[in-house]
C-alpha cells in the first residue's frame, strides 16, 4: 500500500488506540520498566533494577554506572609495561599515569610520588609531546568560493605563509607520549 492509499487515522480516533487488559509475560525491573521475555530482555531489566554489579574478571563489586577499579588499574599497568623505555631527554615534560599529573622533570614526579607513598617505578612516567597546532587549509572556503575565483590563489598563498609561521610556534601544551621514562636512577635514591 502506498502512502497515498493509506487510511487517515486521527489522534482522537478509536482506531488509533484501544484501552484493554492483556496478560503478557515480560521481564520487569524494580522501577517498573518492562522488557521482552528473552535473554536480552532479562539483561536489560536486571541492569535497570540493579545498583551494583560484580566484575566478571576479578569478582569485585562496583556501582553499575562505574567500572571495576582493580581491573582498570591492572590494565593501565599492563599497557604501560608494554611501552618502549627511554632515558629522559632533559627537555620534555613528563606525565605520571599514577598521579594523573604533569611535571617539568622526572625528579619532581619522584618527589610528588614520595608524598603519596609511591616508588618511582609505580609512577608510570611517560615522555610528553608538545601539541602542534593544526594548519589552516583553503578547504575551509571550498563551498563558498567559485572554483575559478581569482582570490583562491591569493588566499592559498596567504595560508601557506601563515602555516609556515605557525609551524615555528612552540606551544606550552603537552600530552602524554607513547614511551616510558627510565626511572632506575631514582629507584636507588628513594
Amino acid at each position: 500500500m502506498s502512502k497515498d492509499d493509506e487510511k487517515v487515522i486521527m489522534y482522537d480516533s478509536d482506531e488509533a488506540a484501544t484501552h484493554e487488559t492483556r496478560t503478557i509475560t515480560k521481564w520487569w525491573s524494580r522501577h517498573g520498566g518492562g522488557w521482552a521475555d528473552s535473554k536480552e530482555g532479562e539483561h536489560f531489566a536486571r541492569y535497570d533494577g540493579c545498583t551494583h554489579r560484580k566484575c566478571e574478571k576479578c569478582g569485585e563489586v562496583y556501582e553499575k554506572n562505574s567500572y571495576c577499579k582493580s581491573c582498570v588499574a591492572a590494565n593501565r599497568r599492563d599497557r604501560f609495561n608494554e611501552l618502549p623505555v627511554i632515558d629522559w631527554n632533559g627537555k620534555c615534560m613528563v606525565y605520571s599515569e599514577a598521579l594523573d599529573e604533569y611535571f617539568q622533570e622526572p625528579i619532581l614526579a619522584v618527589e610528588a610520588g614520595d608524598e603519596h607513598g609511591l616508588k618511582p617505578s609505580e609512577l608510570m612516567l611517560t615522555e610528553c609531546k608538545r601539541l602542534a597546532l593544526n594548519e589552516l587549509s583553503s578547504d575551509r572556503w571550498y563551498d563558498e568560493l567559485h572554483e575559478d575565483d581569482s582570490a583562491i590563489k591569493e588566499i592559498e598563498g596567504l595560508i601557506e605563509k601563515f602555516n609556515e609561521e605557525l609551524a615555528k610556534i612552540e606551544t606550552n601544551t603537552w600530552y602524554p607520549g607513547k614511551r616510558a621514562i627510565n626511572v632506575k636512577e631514582w629507584e636507588d635514591v628513594h
